[in-house]
């Protein structure tokens, strides 16, 4: 072989795996770098759910215990008895741990039957801490919304 060519290939030889690393993870990185650039490999951040949870409740009867408020005479332009607040206290701890676990997994969404706002005012006169995070959900009249 000539010795001009040799030391040429030597020297581009060199230079490639100077450029070259042999540390697993720097070659790993370099070539998804270069899929994710040719699209072909999805940085996980960009990557699209593979799913999507979504948790309904229902309002009346379900997380607030409106029959059992109504029945008893408990209407709603009164106070609330002073014998129904412990018993809505330990309703309303379950139901902020329900509702806030249930936002960690996905969207919330509460709907009810009854008029647009109710869930929002009886929350706030029964249930306050609970009325203090429905913004961390959608509530859905379905008798406002849908019915002509």
């Amino acid at each position: 072989m000539i010795p001009e060519v040799e030391d040429f290939q030597m020297d581009y030889r060199n230079k490639i795996l100077q450029n070259v690393s042999t540390d697993p993870d720097s070659m790993r990185q370099k070539y998804l770098n270069k899929l994710a650039q040719k699209k072909v490999w999805l940085v996980p951040r960009e990557k699209p759910k593979a799913h999507q949870t979504i948790t309904i409740f229902d309002w009346d009867d379900t997380i607030l215990c409106t029959s059992y408020l109504n029945p008893n005479g408990y209407a709603t332009n009164d106070p609330v008895p002073i014998n129904v607040k412990p018993t809505l206290k330990k309703l309303e701890t379950i139901a902020i741990e329900l509702l806030l676990k249930a936002v960690e997994h996905g969207d919330v969404y509460i709907i009810t039957n009854a008029a647009h706002g109710w869930v929002e005012f009886s929350s706030e006169k029964y249930l306050p801490k609970v009325y203090e995070i429905l913004d961390k959900v959608t509530v859905v009249s379905a008798r406002t919304k849908y019915e002509c």
